[in-house]
């Protein structure tokens, strides 16, 4: 009788558990301090974006760069603030990541959704001084305008960079160059002599040899999903067109990236000279081709925006095709250099689909 009574009282205190309030979204600890929390989500749980976030935090959160972390966010308006958060273990931080950021000091050239575009000084310990876009996120993005100066802390993820308290330090003027227009699709890029890196010039535009492919690179960018994503693309693209077409990849940093150091590049990278070349131009036509390509060159200094960009030029120097991206079909790009299809017949920049 003892045993009847008992077992009903073991079997309400063994009962289902309260249900746990599941997190909204798990990461990597890249930087926490005044309130400010960077994670680098990349298996977010499905709640939140693979990337990199800004969140708001609770003044009592205590969390250490390489924590992985699980989070429990509050708020729709960005950024979205962390109410609590739990530490599940421990992550490798990226090779070039720096404890506490790196200091960024600049000048706004272009606000474009949640990106600053920078003429920014040299970063100590990453990059010379350059015009490029860095994520900010679109609550913070907005409130600069072009000719803003400014200096933030940059925060180094698998993902690329991110700038993080970003302040206003004052105003300066930076002017756009808008003496060339960009090239529209059908027209022939006024003939260029590109000096490359095995030796005597590649034409490009009016008069060429061969449908090329080019696009800007310079050998000593730092960030993964820009010039060396670019030149893992071109290594698959060289295999799908032999010798019929060529690839010309011109350095934006000629004051480093001389023709020597170009074809040492070239040889690391596997790229074979009668196909894929390096080419180096002077400041003056360096702006220009930037410029016939749609990017942007600030006049102080000369400098042009370090952006993705890549022209597809027919046989007769004509645009057939531009990529904003590193993402683009090998096999679209490859049948554009081969037969001259698919044309795009609709807007510049990366609104592409299957070959046809």
């Amino acid at each position: 009788m003892r045993m009847l009574t008992i077992v009903p009282l073991l079997l309400l205190a063994c009962g289902p558990a309260a249900p746990v309030d599941p997190a909204d979204a798990n990461g990597t600890v890249l930087y926490a301090r005044d309130k400010v929390l960077v994670v680098q989500h990349d298996d977010p749980l499905g709640r939140i974006t693979v990337g990199v976030a800004r969140y708001a935090t609770n003044s009592d959160l205590e969390l250490e760069p390489g924590q992985q972390v699980d989070l429990w966010l509050s708020g729709e308006s960005r950024p979205r603030t962390v109410d609590r958060s739990e530490v599940t273990g421990t992550a490798s931080l990226p090779g070039k990541f720096k404890l506490g950021g790196y200091d960024v000091t600049g000048t706004v050239v272009r606000v474009d959704g949640g990106k600053l575009t920078l003429d920014h000084a040299p970063i100590d310990g990453l990059m010379d001084a350059m015009v490029m876009p860095f994520d900010a996120g679109p609550d913070v993005a907005p409130g600069f305008s072009a000719g803003d100066t400014v200096r933030a802390k940059l925060i180094v993820s698998s993902h690329g960079y991110r700038l993080v308290e970003v302040e206003k330090t004052g105003e300066a003027t930076v002017e756009l160059r808008t003496d060339v227009k960009s090239l529209a699709l059908g027209e022939v890029l006024p003939a260029l002599e590109v000096p490359v890196s095995q030796g005597g010039n590649w034409v490009v535009g009016a008069g060429q040899p061969k449908p090329t492919a080019v696009t800007f690179i310079y050998t000593r960018c730092p960030d993964p999903n820009f010039c060396p994503a670019i030149v893992s693309r071109m290594g698959g693209l060289q295999e799908r067109i032999g010798d019929k077409a060529r690839i010309l990849l011109v350095t934006i940093d000629p004051d480093y990236d001389h023709l020597p150091v170009l074809g040492m590049y070239g040889g690391l990278v596997g790229a074979k000279p009668e196909t894929w070349s390096f080419g180096r131009l002077e400041p003056i036509e360096l702006n220009q081709l930037a410029l016939h390509a749609g990017l942007s060159v600030t006049v102080r200094g000369g400098r042009i925006s370090h952006k993705l960009r890549m022209l597809v030029l027919d046989g007769d120097g004509q645009l057939i095709e531009r990529y904003d991206d590193n993402e683009w079909p090998l096999d679209r790009v490859a049948s554009q250099l081969l037969d001259g299809q698919p044309r795009d017949a609709t807007e510049l920049g990366s609104l592409y689909g299957e070959p046809e």
